[in-house]
């Protein structure tokens, strides 16, 4: 997810304890967020921008479509072309 121009991974494993950290800086950092305390994660991670952006960015979060050339995987996982239908398996190169 990206808030602002600082692009973040989030951990729901321990909902409704959600842990971010920054992607592409270094150093990265670790913010928890516990969202039974009436806290929004986005709301904390939005008021952090300015001092997360002392660290430049390196790297940058793409989009689904950019790593799978427009096709995007649907809740089993299959490619699917942007017009619903699946998309060509890729054969692997002959020996």
């Amino acid at each position: 997810m990206t808030i602002g121009d600082v692009d973040w991974l989030q951990d729901p494993s321990e909902d409704p304890v959600y842990r971010f950290i920054t992607y592409g800086r270094t150093p990265a950092t670790e913010v928890i967020v516990d969202t039974e305390q009436m806290i929004s994660g986005t709301n904390v991670l939005n008021n952090l921008q300015n001092t997360i952006d002392y660290a430049p960015a390196e790297r940058a979060c793409v989009a689904a479509q950019d790593v799978f050339g427009g096709a995007t995987p649907d809740e089993e996982g299959t490619l699917v072309d942007p017009d619903g239908a699946p998309a060509p398996e890729e054969t692997a190169p002959a020996e």
